[in-house]
């Protein structure tokens, strides 16, 4: 994935809303990408691949594309729901992810969150890490490392978005 080329899509977020996205430095990581989306101020954001609907080469054409469905009442791919799956070993952890920046209690309450929906913690950036969620404390260098080994990126609002938006809490 060239990080220094923008990616265009169009996207079905969980509440079935349509928009034509934008996203600079790239990276991916299993069935997400991350990057800057100028639709939201250049702030990182992260997107299930399942629920982008199109890929395109500029940002024209995706408007264009939003804008002819929108027009016609086009219907988009509902996204898909994932079924829960019974109890898993420790060696079937669905993602990986490793908490940066936070108080210990709150550093705790997130790792336990995470367990009960079967990812595996770490200390530190690994290469087989996933996903690396910062609080407020996190440091610019684990941050840069985790961002250049194309893991995603996100901050507490956007862990617990995502174990909601995977339907894995209730």
């Amino acid at each position: 994935m060239d990080i220094n080329k923008p990616f265009y899509f169009i996207y079905c977020d969980a509440s079935g809303n349509i928009t034509a996205r934008t996203i600079t430095e790239p990276s991916g990581s299993g069935n997400y990408i991350q990057g800057r989306c100028s639709l939201r101020n250049n702030s990182l954001r992260t997107f299930r691949v399942d629920r982008v609907v199109e890929f395109f080469n500029n940002e024209d054409e995706a408007i264009e594309k939003l804008n002819y469905h929108i027009k016609n009442k086009t219907l988009f791919p509902k996204p898909k729901n994932k079924s829960k799956s019974k109890s898993k070993s420790k060696s079937d952890y669905w993602m990986s992810i490793c908490f940066t920046g936070f108080k210990k209690q709150d550093k705790e309450r997130l790792a336990e969150i995470a367990l009960k929906t079967n990812m595996d913690i770490k200390k530190s950036i690994t290469i087989n890490l996933n996903i690396l969620c910062y609080g407020y404390n996190a440091g610019p260098v684990k941050l840069k490392k985790a961002r250049e080994q194309g893991v995603m990126i996100m901050d507490e609002g956007q862990f617990i978005s995502l174990l909601k938006d995977a339907e894995l809490i209730k």
